[in-house]
């Protein structure tokens, strides 16, 4: 009888994902005063296909705003994760907003003072189902949220956000 070679090599082991490597100090917006929901995913997502010449802003701020139509993106703790799965887009891209006032989320009644954009390759499905995973479990510290609203500077949250994954 002859083995099957595939059932007995061990599976590579992916390293694990890491919002720092898809975060920089310049995709962290720390708000003062109040905000809208609306204007500032827009903001958000200007500031990351402007270095993406394969992917139209408008054809992303379409696809985010038909997901956020399609069902919750809101948790309870106060985190919003707008996401899309991007046609073209070559790497995973994210960013986030530290709002210490917040806003209320109209359909969820949450107020929301986190909000944690990304977009993803159409084809990595995978990886799309990764970093949800892995942005959940994160902000799951209530310690960890009140540390980033109260940075004063983006370079100070990338630390953190940095140090937060290393625990």
């Amino acid at each position: 009888m002859i083995e099957n070679s595939k059932e007995h090599a061990p599976k590579r082991q992916r390293p694990p994902l890491m919002l720092c490597h898809y975060l920089n100090p310049h995709s962290l917006f720390i708000c003062e005063g109040s905000v809208q929901k609306e204007s500032l995913i827009d903001q958000m997502i200007n500031s990351l296909v402007q270095d993406s010449p394969v992917v139209e802003a408008d054809r992303v701020r379409q696809a985010v705003w038909d997901r956020e139509r399609e069902g919750r993106t809101v948790l309870e703790n106060g985190l919003a994760i707008p996401h899309a799965r991007i046609l073209g887009l070559k790497e995973l891209k994210a960013s986030l907003a530290i709002l210490p006032q917040g806003y209320l989320d109209p359909q969820e009644n949450v107020l929301v003072r986190l909000v944690f954009l990304f977009l993803s390759p159409q084809e990595q499905f995978e990886t799309h189902l990764q970093m949800l995973a892995k942005i959940s479990r994160l902000f799951q510290d209530a310690q960890f949220q009140g540390q980033l609203l109260s940075v004063k500077s983006a370079e100070e949250a990338f630390q953190l956000i940095q140090r937060q994954e290393r625990v």
